[in-house]
């Protein structure tokens, strides 16, 4: 989200480059970095780009995840 650290590096390892993400951009990252072109190679996404949000997540059901 705007005014967040971002280390550009997944392990955050010493000297992995930092982003401020700026107003008005988000980050965007996949959850596979070896096959995910995102915020990595294009830097921070102006959020007038982001045409949709998720609003709910159908795996693993929420039944799953209760605790009866």
């Amino acid at each position: 989200m705007p005014g967040d650290t971002i280390s550009v590096d997944p392990l955050g390892g010493p000297g992995a480059p930092r982003v401020v993400i700026p107003a008005g951009h988000i980050w965007v990252q996949g959850d596979n970095p070896d096959h995910s072109l995102d915020s990595r190679a294009y830097g921070p996404v102006p959020m007038g780009l982001v045409k949709s949000r998720v609003v709910a997540r159908l795996y693993p059901s929420p039944a799953i995840l209760s605790n009866s």
